[in-house]
């Protein structure tokens, strides 16, 4: 806490009191709570996070705010979706959450939804549209997104670089065995 010590517990109460009045950053809190560990409870997590998600805001609250915890909801969401965390498995509405985001120009959105493209989660299978958004996030400065559009060896070099640059620890690995197959193949 800030000039106070820290009390979860009354945080989490905070939470739920604002959450009650219909505040959608304590909607989304509450459910992080529920989600991460307060009192663990993906089935109540997942009905926060759809709360939050779903909350249309007015103009006179701060946009930011709210737009980065509509956001935050939106991705928890589509993961719940995913992976059944407190409800059904459904990927085809985590395929349209992510799309949802990728659409309002968030990078995790933009990979996550190459993501599906690229192993059919919640679509049909389509690497040329998974590429196309991998590239975009890539450009953008995602570093996962850096890494999964290594197709030929001097753009994978390049692209793994970039993500390694950012502390990627896959991206590290994948580009010292490039470099050291690439000391290999030139000595042939």
């Amino acid at each position: 806490g800030i000039e106070t010590s820290k009390n979860r517990e009354r945080a989490f109460n905070l939470f739920i009191i604002a959450s009650e009045q219909d505040h959608i950053i304590a909607q989304y809190f509450a459910g992080y709570c529920y989600f991460s560990g307060t009192i663990k409870n993906e089935k109540l997590a997942f009905e926060y996070f759809e709360k939050s998600a779903n909350k249309n805001f007015s103009r006179g609250q701060s946009e930011i705010a709210a737009s980065n915890g509509n956001i935050i909801a939106i991705w928890n969401l589509g993961l719940c979706y995913e992976n059944g965390i407190g409800v059904e498995k459904d990927y085809n509405e985590a395929f349209k959450l992510y799309k949802q985001l990728a659409e309002e120009g968030d990078l995790d959105g933009l990979a996550m939804l190459g993501y599906c493209y690229s192993y059919g989660i919640g679509t049909n299978i389509n690497k040329q549209k998974a590429f196309e958004l991998y590239q975009k996030s890539a450009n953008l400065g995602d570093e996962t997104a850096q890494y999964r559009i290594t197709k030929d060896i001097d753009k994978a070099i390049y692209w793994y670089e970039k993500s390694s640059e950012q502390g990627d620890e896959i991206a590290q690995n994948k580009l010292e065995i490039l470099q050291k197959m690439s000391i290999i193949y030139n000595k042939f």
